[in-house]
């Protein structure tokens, strides 16, 4: 059997109710939009380049956002410009169907950013 991935593109950041520090993800994009097992999954973009924030986190859900397909924090090179390659397949790509991507910079640990949520 032959599983499909579609990839949704969002950029997010993560909204709360007190004042941290975020750079502002400009853009990013994959090299494809659908992708099979075994296939590479390559994203790029840009962030507004903040040397305190050297560093962005890319998220991959799952259909139905119910978990995490993958995930990754990558360094922002001194242009913005950051990429990384994710590998489609495995156990935790078990369904057919959208994967989100979220990308998100912040100043803080993202365990931290997530805690407070």
């Amino acid at each position: 059997m032959v599983r499909y991935f579609i990839i949704i593109f969002s950029s997010l950041l993560v909204s709360l109710s007190f004042s941290f520090a975020f750079a502002a993800v400009e853009d990013f994009t994959t090299t494809q939009s659908l992708y099979h097992k075994d296939d590479q999954l390559n994203i790029f973009g840009n962030v507004s380049y903040d040397p305190e924030m050297p560093f962005v986190t890319i998220q991959i859900f799952t259909p139905g956002k119910s978990n995490f397909a993958d995930f990754n924090t990558v360094p922002v090179n001194s242009d913005g410009s950051f990429s990384d390659v994710f590998h489609v397949g495995g156990p935790t790509w078990t369904s057919d169907g959208s994967y989100l991507i979220k990308v998100t910079s912040s100043k803080l640990p993202m365990a931290e950013v997530w805690k407070n949520q």
